[in-house]
């Protein structure tokens, strides 16, 4: 049941569960586990070829998977892994969405920070870390100050 822009592949390496962490999907797979996923996505898991082959869709259907489930519907079982990937994909992509996010708010702090003149900083470093630096040292200093108190506190 994959479109023309999704390819079922399967998982054949060793390790049970296999959990991908390179390419940020989210997605886990059991040994011989196929799942159809967009084209984009399996061409970088393809590359490992130690790991994971293309299955056509004819091959997918009298696979490793119905044997093992002689009972039941088996259109249900094939229709059930393209929804648990699908989810999976999008849950994942919602927590991507979220920790790009949060690097955007922190990059503009950064952007916001190396723009700031030595008082500006002072102020920033007091009012938001109770910190206070040294009068004497240069806007730069001050500066790579700022920024470790952000790398250590969390942005305010």
């Amino acid at each position: 049941m994959s479109t023309k822009d999704e390819v079922s592949i399967k998982y054949i390496g060793k390790r049970e569960p296999w959990h991908d962490r390179l390419y940020r999907t989210g997605l886990v797979f059991d040994c011989n586990q196929v799942r159809t996923i967009p084209w984009d996505m399996a061409r970088k898991f393809l590359r490992h070829e130690d790991l994971f082959e293309k299955v056509d869709a004819d091959a997918k259907d009298e696979g490793d998977e119905t044997p093992e489930k002689p009972e039941g519907d088996t259109q249900n079982d094939s229709n059930q892994k393209p929804d648990d990937t699908q989810a999976l994909l999008d849950e994942q992509e919602a927590k991507n969405k979220d920790k790009d996010d949060e690097q955007k708010e922190l990059q503009a702090l950064y952007d916001q920070v190396n723009v700031m003149d030595k008082d500006a900083l002072k102020d920033f470093a007091q009012n938001h870390y109770q910190q206070n630096t040294n009068n004497s040292k240069s806007v730069e200093n001050i500066r790579i100050d700022v920024v470790g108190m952000i790398d250590q506190f969390g942005a305010p």
